[in-house]
């Protein structure tokens, strides 16, 4: 993995715009820079060797996982365009499909197939209403210090229900 590419790529991604490079992102709401940059050194404190990613888009939050992951990343895009868009920066960043397998499809089905060992990390980045129904799939392949990562939980209150959980914490 050439790390000097994955850091070029990502800057010309933000230098362009995330959405630029590829049009309308068709509602997409991108990880936040806070959140990649977390989500890199989760990855340099758990050194993992099988990483799950549900919700691909451009690749962008991929590459964040990627960088300084030694193991392989399993990817799971929707939509056809977004996900060929993502295997295009992975190739372009010097990432091969031993890295970083890109799979296009439903979430649900990926999951139901796993037979790719222990999940050292996941991250939750897609149908926010759904992470719900793939943790329940997902978690059979959790081992004790599998490291969970869900992006924009309280999204639209999505996931769960802001006015009720979260009313304690805010007063």
């Amino acid at each position: 993995m050439d790390m000097k590419e994955v850091k070029r790529l990502l800057q010309e991604l933000k230098d362009k715009g995330r959405d630029e490079k590829y049009g309308q992102s068709g509602g997409r709401h991108p990880v936040r820079d806070d959140s990649t940059w977390l989500l890199s050194a989760l990855v340099f404190c758990t050194n993992p060797w099988v990483t799950l990613e549900l919700g691909t888009a451009y690749g962008f939050s991929t590459l964040f996982l990627a960088y300084g992951n030694q193991g392989k990343i399993w990817t799971v895009e929707f939509d056809k365009k977004a996900a060929y868009a993502a295997r295009d920066n992975f190739d372009q960043a010097g990432l091969t499909e031993d890295e970083i397998e890109v799979y296009h499809g439903d979430a649900t089905e990926f999951l139901k197939k796993w037979d790719n060992g222990e999940i050292d990390i996941i991250f939750f980045d897609a149908d926010k209403s759904r992470y719900g129904e793939w943790y329940q799939l997902a978690k059979k392949h959790f081992h004790p210090g599998t490291l969970i990562v869900a992006d924009k939980v309280l999204f639209k209150c999505e996931v769960i229900d802001c006015r009720v959980e979260v009313k304690d914490f805010v007063e």
